[in-house]
């Protein structure tokens, strides 16, 4: 019995019955697709595989950031610099190979301005504030709280107020031209370098988590 003053403890919930009812669903939606496309049920598995990752890693880029420069803990940074060497060695086989072709590249390059760093700044902001990302937003809402559907009106409200102004923003404050650092410095060079990047922030990552067990 618990103590006079103190709140009972919550009773646990037994989650089998959900998970079942959940695995039923995902199969017959899964059958569905199958039965109308074969790729269509391939993306919606690889969907619910990629949220069961995803949920189970607690994998935030909000994290990376402020639970670095607040709590000097850097294991969700160095999971992004991770995710990005290995997305580098993937999108630059992939480009290479399309390039060797004479084939367009996939993913536009697109100029550099103000416009970035205000965007930036603003998203930023609201992660910290809402308290997750748009994965982290997504795997919250799956588990059940309920906040993070605020948190989703507001993502899908601000990005389609970017994207109805995104014009008029393009028009005065993007000042470069894209840059596309293969067609610079030639594919060797700039792969190098954006690992030596990225090698570099793992490292000073390490560092501040050093610091903080001094």
């Amino acid at each position: 019995m618990p103590h006079q003053g103190f709140p009972e403890p919550r009773r646990k919930i037994n989650q089998v019955p959900y998970f079942f009812a959940g695995l039923v669903f995902s199969s017959l939606v899964a059958a569905i697709l199958y039965s109308r496309d074969g790729l269509s049920a391939a993306g919606w598995l690889f969907g619910l595989a990629f949220g069961f990752v995803l949920q189970r890693s607690r994998f935030c880029f909000v994290a990376a950031f402020r639970d670095l420069i607040l709590f000097r803990d850097g294991s969700m940074t160095r999971a992004v610099i991770i995710l990005l060497l290995v997305a580098t060695a993937g999108i630059t086989l992939y480009q290479y190979g399309l390039w060797n072709q004479g084939l367009p590249l996939p993913g536009p390059v697109k100029p550099f301005g103000i416009i970035t760093m205000v965007g930036a700044f603003i998203f930023g902001v609201g992660m910290v504030l809402a308290g997750g990302c748009a994965c982290g937003t997504l795997a919250r809402m799956g588990e059940g709280m309920a906040r993070f559907l605020l948190v989703m009106v507001g993502l899908v409200v601000g990005a389609s107020m970017g994207s109805f102004h995104y014009g008029w923003w393009r028009d005065n404050f993007l000042y470069s031209s894209p840059v596309f650092l293969p067609q610079v410095w030639g594919w060797p060079v700039a792969v190098v370098v954006q690992f030596l990047v990225l090698a570099v922030l793992f490292g000073l990552t390490v560092l501040i988590e050093r610091r903080r067990q001094l």
